[in-house]
């Protein structure tokens, strides 16, 4: 096992080719570029970033060592602006060549290469190729193209790192790259608006390494001096050899935990997964990582992800599809009934897509013919977390790349995140959880598709599957396979249809393919002491029958004959066998008693019959054979085999001459038989064939006798039988009429419930507040689009523990919480705010069933952000009201508030006591009311009229005021017009008492 502490370390570029896959480096030495020279062979790390990233990407490539020998593919996926800048940024922050795609360019070690806005990029042969929006369909998901393309030139070579950014692309290239055996990473991103583009490759579970930058480029690092091991430098390693115990109990974990079963995948394929897995964790040995697994479960789910390889997408392969609108579907539709469904079986479903397009197809197919025939689609996987994706039929945006905008429109329902399977297209496949080797395959099948899954299975597991593909379908029954995929030496088995789509269809049965079929259903695996799949021990060869026929005829005899079933039907010929066999005139067939020359019949017939009843060799010679140029004696050998599985019988009949053939002429002539030994010996061997044909008759009748016996015993007891079957037959149709109700009522129930669900969804759609439904274990059940922005959630995070989403705002102890109102059963509420300064008022219910049980809780997030904002303005304008009326009572001029009418609304205590006057008499009254109307003036009036009509002000107006009888006193007033925030006019009055001032 590889040191990768140590590893980690070393910063070289020493290239080690030992450590590289074999089919890596020899297809770069057969690569000469167009440009010249040999393309130098280095790793290619395709990096995808989007609106967001570049300051990631910036410190990604300065922190990167200049010399890793690898070649670095930047594909952003950025606005125009923005992708303009990029060439500049990352020239200033790394020494390594920084080089725009623009033209062809073969992709060098230690060399960053940045796509051009409006491009695509493809890599062929490591030459990097730049395409235009417009060549490339519009295609908006630029990264995903770079890293299918990548997988497709680079396989197990390749490397795909996705780091931040608001886009969804990456996810499915990822997935491509993953299937090709490569290496894949997401960047660790803080809960950010930025999160998006990790989250969604991370959310395929086909991410290798969830690191933040420095780990990444510490990884990267290591990797450049490490390699890939190779299926060579996995075969030389001793940790499986040598530990073939600990081997097995990771075969049984994987078994016992998710039902995988190894026997039968191809050894290197899964060693290299359960390497990459121990190098990501540091272990040196199958014991120590055989104790990670026994105590983390995720590392066992992560685990049977990597060996089950999921990946598909929507319409994958045009050529495919092509293929059948033109050619699958018209012959399994024109000759099918239109009162049975056309059956469909899609052997290694993995997360839907496949299935759900061959069901668009037809759809449409059936469409173009106008037939209207019912589909019935038997969808397989042995990972049950894809069947489960599957089920839910809810996919994410970049479905847009794939899937025509016609078909979003027509098959596709949009929602919240992503695309929904519309009903009428998901109601037609059954999702099921199968191992297309071991358990029970379907039957009546007109199209199975099994794509891209045999690649994985070894020699004898390939046989096995086609074997049970064939016992599923109908006769002219369709197969459909990979493209690196064929049906090998089963070719008896099917016809070709498509050379270039992998099309067969199956073959009429005859006997032949009877013998091979039945051979190949009986082959079972065990699993040895090392925990690798094996075939029986016995049956190790193509043909059980055949390699004991071979056994039996080398090893003893080393001559001629033939191999005939329990019925003399000849199987298979074995050397010349034209002194003794012959085809007669008529129709043709393959009965050996047809066949044998007259002379040898009663002879091969009797000892056929003997060897029958014996069930031992039998031996007959001396056995006259007369020709045109005279007579010679042969010998004949049977000898009875049977199969270990099948329980059925074979014989092999061989033939051999009394002499050599190099002394046969001359001794031909010299043999001259008399004639009465000659009828004497042919007479003896009648009577023993006749002896044998009567005992062999004497025996049957013996036989048939007793089956009368137990036919007539069985004849009472069938009658029996059929009386009890007609109870039985009035009770099942009693059942069934009850079942009918059963389902009308199922089906009502069913429309009330597509109802309520539509009408949750209406609801959940529309109400402003966050609502997040989870389980007692705390894993979100559903959630509306609030919680979608708030938590930053996609569809696929149902199922996902709340505690593993980091919010954007500070909850205290939320998990308590919620734990506590799970016990109490009492609603929590507080107020909590998130980091952009938004208020909320967080309450948490109990989730009660409908049997009033509580299974789990509803978090409810209620905005008060506006609320929050209007009771600190209400309590700013009660602090400045208070503050001016302070103010106002302080002040010892005298100080009144007019309103529109001139009636006094607040005065201070100096103006009190200038009118002489009680401050409860002075509410409601106008300024010339005050006193004995002292305050009665026109002329003031009309000032103070033009205050609140034309905002002049009055400035040290004079007003003779009689304070006393004694002597008249003089006041100064000065006003101003103040206009509220609700448009109200209001005076605001100051007067100052002059004495001694004489008015003119």
């Amino acid at each position: 096992m590889i040191d990768v502490s140590k590893d980690r370390s070393k910063k070289t570029n020493d290239f080690d080719e030992n450590l590289v896959p074999e089919s890596f480096l020899e297809s770069e030495k057969a690569k000469s570029s167009k440009f010249g020279k040999t393309a130098k062979a280095c790793f290619i790390v395709g990096i995808g970033v989007s609106d967001g990233g570049l300051d990631d990407l910036a410190i990604f490539l300065k922190k990167l060592p200049i010399e890793t020998g690898m070649s670095f593919v930047v594909i952003s996926n950025l606005s125009i602006n923005r992708e303009l800048d990029l060439l500049q940024v990352l020239q200033g922050v790394t020494s390594m060549v920084v080089r725009e795609i623009d033209v062809q360019t073969v992709a060098e070690p230690n060399c960053v290469y940045l796509s051009t806005p409006g491009t695509i990029v493809t890599i062929d042969q490591r030459i990097l190729t730049p395409l235009s929006i417009e060549q490339s369909y519009g295609m908006s998901f630029p990264v995903n193209i770079f890293f299918q393309s990548l997988a497709k030139d680079q396989g197990s070579s390749a490397i795909g790192i996705v780091l931040s950014g608001k886009s969804t692309d990456g996810a499915k290239g990822i997935q491509a790259i993953k299937t090709a055996q490569g290496l894949t990473f997401a960047q660790l991103v803080d809960i950010t608006p930025y999160d998006v583009m990790p989250s969604s490759a991370i959310a395929t579970g086909s991410v290798d390494y969830i690191f933040k930058i420095d780990d990444i480029v510490q990884e990267l690092a290591c990797h450049s001096n490490n390699h890939v091991i190779s299926a060579r430098a996995i075969q030389s390693h001793n940790i499986f050899k040598s530990s073939p115990e600990e081997l097995s109990k990771i075969y049984i974990l994987l078994k016992k935990d998710g039902g995988v079963k190894l026997e039968g995948y191809k050894e290197p394929t899964v060693y290299r997964r359960i390497l990459r897995r121990m190098r990501m964790h540091s272990v040196e040995n199958l014991a120590q990582y055989r104790a990670l697994l026994e105590r983390n479960n995720q590392e066992l789910e992560a685990l049977q992800r990597d060996v089950l390889i999921g990946y598909t997408k929507f319409f994958r392969d045009s050529l495919f599809f092509d293929a059948l609108k033109s050619q699958v579907f018209p012959s399994v539709v024109f000759e099918h009934s239109k009162d049975e469904p056309v059956r469909i079986w899609v052997a290694g479903c993995s997360t839907g897509e496949e299935a759900y397009s061959v069901v668009m197809s037809l759809v449409e197919f059936l469409e173009e013919q106008s037939l209207d025939i019912p589909i019935q689609v038997f969808a397989t996987d042995v990972s049950l977390s894809s069947i489960e994706k599957a089920r839910t039929a809810i996919y994410s945006q970049s479905i847009t790349a794939d899937v025509s905008p016609e078909r979003l429109k027509r098959f596709f329902i949009e929602v919240e995140g992503g695309y929904k399977i519309h009903s009428r297209i998901r109601e037609t496949c059954l999702f099921a959880r199968q191992n297309i080797l071991d358990d029970p395959y379907f039957s009546r099948i007109d199209l199975v598709i099994c794509r891209n899954v045999l690649i994985y299975f070894d020699l004898h597991a390939q046989k096995k599957a086609i074997s049970r593909f064939y016992q599923a379908l109908l006769v002219g029954g369709i197969l459909a396979l990979g493209i690196s995929e064929s049906i090998g030496s089963l070719s008896d088995l099917f016809s070709l249809v498509d050379k270039k789509a992998k099309i067969y269809a199956k073959k009429a049965v005859d006997s032949a393919i009877s013998l091979n079929v039945s051979l190949l259903k009986s082959i079972d695996f065990e699993t040895d002491i090392h925990g690798v799949g094996l075939l029986n021990k016995v049956e190790t060869d193509h043909l059980a029958i055949e390699r004991k026929a071979n056994d039996a005829i080398l090893n003893r005899y080393g001559t001629v004959g033939v191999l005939v079933n329990n019925e003399l039907e000849i199987l298979q010929f074995r050397g010349r066998t034209g002194k003794y066999l012959e085809h007669m005139p008529g129709k043709a067939s393959l009965n050996m008693m047809k066949m044998l020359r007259s002379d040898l019949i009663f002879a091969v017939g009797a000892a056929v019959n003997q060897a029958r009843v014996m069930n031992m060799p039998i031996k007959k010679e001396n056995i006259q054979v007369n020709d045109e140029d005279g007579s010679y004696l042969v010998s004949i050998d049977i000898i009875p085999i049977q199969d270990t599985f099948s329980q059925e019988r074979y014989f092999v009949v061989l033939f051999s001459d009394k002499v050599s053939s190099r002394e046969h002429m001359k001794q031909k002539k010299k043999y001259i038989p008399d004639s009465m030994q000659l009828q004497k010996q042919e007479l003896a061997v009648a009577q023993e064939y006749v002896r044998s044909v009567v005992e062999q008759y004497e025996g049957a009748n013996d036989r048939l006798r007793t089956a009368y016996e137990e036919i007539q015993s069985s004849n009472e007891e069938l009658q029996t039988t059929n009386e009890e079957l007609e109870t039985i037959k009035e009770e099942v149709q009693s059942t069934n009429e009850e079942l009918l109700t059963s389902n009308e009522e199922l089906q009502t129930r069913n429309d009330q419930l597509a109802q309520a669900t539509g009408d949750i969804q209406n609801l959940f759609r529309s109400i402003k507040m966050t609502v997040i439904m989870l389980d007692k274990d705390l894993r979100i059940r559903r959630f509306n689009s609030g919680a979608e922005k708030m938590f930053r959630l996609i569809p696929t995070d149902i199922g996902r523990p709340l505690t593993d989403i980091k919010p954007q705002m500070d909850l205290g102890n939320f998990e308590e919480d919620i734990h506590q109102v799970m016990e109490t059963l009492v609603v929590k509420e507080s107020e909590v705010s998130d980091h952009d300064g938004g208020w909320y008022s967080l309450q948490i219910r109990p989730y009660r069933t409908s049997d009033n049980r509580i299974d789990g809780v509803v978090v409810l997030f209620f905005d008060i952000s506006e609320i929050n904002a209007l009771k600190t303005s209400l309590k700013l304008a009660q602090d400045a009201y208070e503050y001016a009326a302070t103010i106002i009572e302080t002040i010892q001029e005298p100080f009144a508030i007019l309103d529109h009418e001139l009636k006094i609304l607040s005065a201070n205590r100096a103006f009190y006591e200038v009118v002489q006057a009680d401050p409860s008499g002075l509410n409601e009254k106008t300024i010339d009311e005050l006193g004995n109307r002292q305050w009665y003036s026109l002329r003031l009036r009309g000032l103070l009229n033009d205050v609140l009509d034309h905002d002049i002000a009055v400035k040290n107006f004079k007003l003779e005021y009689d304070f006393s009888a004694d002597k008249p006193q003089f006041l100064e007033v000065n006003a101003r017009l103040f206009v509220g925030h609700d448009s109200t006019k209001r005076i605001l009055l100051a007067v100052k008492c002059i004495d001694g001032y004489t008015s003119r």
